[in-house]
């Protein structure tokens, strides 16, 4: 409808190329591949899990997949998609802890009362 289709504002540092300098986009930037030097967008700039960069980012926002040495200043988000956060390094509780301690008891007979025998006293 006259309006630019914002998909097609997306420049591409490809994989395997490498860039040295200053990158400038109108749009937004997407790396797969590797730049040195410095990074301009207009919208976002997409680091792939594949990019490599080691420049100072400016952009609206900034979405970080792959290794990145230098300043990052964004106006709106800066994020880390797809990170899991990190496991659990202490070692959960064992279960049923509670019953081998109530199963000790009960064979030292201090788990529960002894039954009395009628006409025995």
């Amino acid at each position: 409808m006259g309006g630019r289709d914002e998909s097609s504002d997306i420049s591409v540092v490809g994989p395997g190329t490498r860039i040295e300098g200053t990158v400038v986009a109108a749009g937004s930037l997407r790396v797969e591949g590797e730049v040195k030097g410095k990074i301009t967008a207009e919208r976002e700039v997409t680091l792939t899990p594949q990019g490599r960069v080691e420049a100072n980012i400016e952009a609206t926002s900034i979405v970080l997949g792959g290794q990145v040495k230098g300043n990052l200043a964004a106006k709106g988000d800066v994020s880390l998609p797809g990170r899991q956060p990190p496991r659990r390094t202490h070692p959960r509780p064992q279960r049923g802890g509670g019953r081998d301690r109530q199963r000790e008891h009960r064979r030292e007979g201090e788990g529960r009362p002894r039954p009395t025998r009628p006409g025995r006293g």
